[in-house]
């Protein structure tokens, strides 16, 4: 039942009619496959007005975090189900219980109209959660209400050895008996109230949805009216634990590496990843070469072997062998130049030493971006948290707005990393309505911009950026597949004359923009319909990868002491077009200091006496 699912992936509200309810009153039953995004929680919500006027909605969640979801019932007990109750519109995904299902009790419309729909993001005025929303539906019930009271309660199956800490946490199922032989789900039911003998052992919620703490056995206590039920909860340790880091060697300065971490039980399962399970503790040395947080994130500072190690519920374990911490020097563009770099899909992170871009600009430290936010699909890179292909952190904040589009992934082959990771991820610019990227704080005085748009997977699909008033096209080509990852197979489209034809474009998979000034800079993209460009695909789509800056940071003036009675003033020779400038004060006029620069190394310098006149210097690019 779970794996077959309706899909619900955007904003808008998607419908259930039912007619010719033949039970005077009923509960629905709703279930949802259990999702979770790279970006946080996914969900949403059921509703229906009744009859009389009086409005039903439920909330759930299918996760308690990014790429954490709660498991799905056991096929062969059916015990595992989750009831999530949240009834009152939640401003943030934390306000959402996580669930399996939701009820809606007490109805006798023998017509009725359900609206659902994913939240999150902004929409429903859900806050928070993976900005690709998505309600993936799975079934629902339609169940005659019982009126016999209840007799007994008792468990519906045995409660397994639970895992200390596991955030998943388990719904225990106890059935209600009717005096008339029926059963049902005690949590269907209003006066159901659960209890912990020993809350460091476990807690459990009003639903009985209990969380394993700490090793050892403890009660649930279950109380309906005048009956009561008391079974045992028992929580385990691990056996052995083992840390381990899937990247080796690690480079100093790259992105920080999770450390992941498996147990092994009594009960017989081996390799349980208990890494994001509560009371997990990491540690790493020595402190001159990693570091390590207390989520178990683990970078490499400097050169040198590591050890990590984990503790999980009192049991402690080290990775073996040893880890290695290498310096890295990462490629920079042609022509003593450095680039910014931007991958448009949450889903497919690059690799800090993942390789893309077109000839003479393939570099590493792409950076990706933290997914789409809001109704507008917004993506947000705020200054500080961009780096260029030094690893140096940049200036530069960039917004990315694309109108009523949506972005997804596309999938081509099973080589990841390098140009397959860039190209594979997209921001799929699917309607006419042109897009902005809106970059502040550029720190190059001329730059080069390159766009990359995937090709190869459709013929005649018409894209186009914009710049001030240069426009250049591409047309997607299965001719021209995504670039090899050596970096070969990039071609560049030079259209710049507004097309009437498809023909008329040049099939590409990047368009470059060369010669561009200002610390600010606004470009506009968008797919090309076949109303706007002839031939043309009638959906039209620009499936758009990533983006790059190119330029050349202004260089520093190193000031060195040269001998009695001189300096040596010193700038990289890879800076050029700069012209040395001098002045007596700051805010002063600056005057061309009239020495040649002698080039030494890969430096320029020039030679200054130390007379005990003051001056300032600085260099300007005209």
């Amino acid at each position: 039942m779970f794996q077959t699912v309706t899909d619900k992936f955007q904003p808008a509200e998607g419908t259930i009619t039912i007619n010719g309810i033949p039970y005077p009153e009923y509960q629905l039953y709703f279930y949802v496959y259990p999702d979770s995004g790279g970006g946080g929680e996914r969900g949403g919500y059921f509703t229906l007005t009744a009859g009389d006027g009086t409005v039903h909605t439920r909330w759930l969640k299918g996760g308690t975090g990014p790429n954490t979801t709660i498991p799905l019932p056991d096929p062969a007990t059916g015990s595992g189900y989750v009831l999530s109750t949240t009834s009152i519109q939640p401003a943030t995904f934390g306000d959402v219980q996580a669930g399996h299902y939701v009820v809606i009790s007490g109805l006798t419309d023998a017509n009725v109209m359900v609206r659902y729909t994913a939240v999150g993001a902004g929409a429903g005025g859900v806050s928070g959660g993976d900005g690709t929303r998505r309600l993936k539906v799975s079934g629902f019930q339609i169940v005659e209400t019982i009126r016999a009271p209840v007799t007994s309660l008792a468990l519906a199956s045995p409660i397994p050895g639970l895992y200390a800490g596991n955030p998943a946490g388990y719904g225990v199922q106890v059935l209600a008996t009717h005096s008339d032989g029926s059963t049902q789900p005690l949590n269907n039911l209003e006066g159901a109230t659960y209890a912990s003998s020993n809350t460091a052992i476990f807690t459990v919620t009003s639903q009985g949805v209990v969380q394993p703490l700490g090793a050892g056995s403890a009660q649930i206590e279950v109380a309906f009216g005048n009956l009561s039920l008391s079974e045992t909860v028992t929580v385990l340790r691990p056996d052995r634990v083992r840390p381990s880091v899937a990247v080796d060697p690690l480079y100093v300065g790259a992105t920080e590496v999770q450390i992941a971490l498996v147990a092994d039980f009594s009960d017989g399962a081996v390799d349980v990843n208990v890494t994001k399970f509560l009371g997990v503790t990491f540690s790493g040395g020595p402190a001159g070469v990693v570091e390590v947080t207390a989520e178990g994130l683990l970078a490499a500072v400097g050169a040198g072997s590591y050890r990590v190690g984990a503790t999980y519920a009192g049991v402690s374990g080290q990775a073996d062998p040893a880890g290695t911490a290498l310096p890295y020097t990462p490629p920079q563009p042609d022509g003593g130049r450095v680039a910014i770099s931007f991958n448009l899909h949450s889903g497919n992170r690059m690799l800090f030493n993942d390789l893309a871009g077109a000839p003479g600009v393939r570099v590493g430290y792409w950076n990706n971006v933290s997914g789409l936010t809001g109704s507008r699909n917004a993506v947000v890179l705020a200054a500080g948290a961009v780096r260029d292909s030094a690893g140096r952190v940049s200036g530069l904040s960039a917004e990315i707005t694309g109108g009523t589009s949506g972005a997804g992934a596309s999938t081509r082959g099973s080589q990841t990393g390098h140009e397959s990771t860039m190209f594979n991820g997209v921001y799929d610019q699917y309607n006419g309505i042109p897009g902005v990227i809106a970059l502040r704080g550029l720190p190059f005085a001329t730059y080069d911009a390159y766009f990359y748009a995937l090709s190869g997977d459709a013929d005649n699909r018409v894209g186009h950026f914009t710049i001030g008033a240069e426009t250049r096209w591409l047309v997607n080509s299965r001719g021209i597949p995504i670039p090899d990852n050596d970096g070969f197979g990039y071609v560049e489209s030079q259209t710049t004359t507004a097309p009437t034809s498809v023909f008329e474009v040049d099939p590409g998979n990047y368009v470059k923009f060369s010669n561009l000034t200002g610390s600010s800079l606004d470009i506009a993209f968008a797919a090309d319909g076949s109303e706007v460009v002839f031939d043309s695909d009638g959906a039209p789509r620009l499936k758009f990868a990533g983006f790059q800056l190119v330029g050349v940071l202004a260089p520093a003036l190193r000031l060195t002491w040269k001998d009695p009675g001189h300096l040596r003033l010193a700038w990289p020779a890879a800076a050029q077009g700069y012209t040395l400038k001098s002045s007596t004060a700051l805010g002063g006029a600056w005057t061309t200091v009239n020495l040649t620069p002698t080039l030494e190394g890969n430096e320029l310098t020039v030679t200054l006496p130390t007379d005990g006149a003051r001056a300032f210097y600085v260099l300007e690019k005209p």
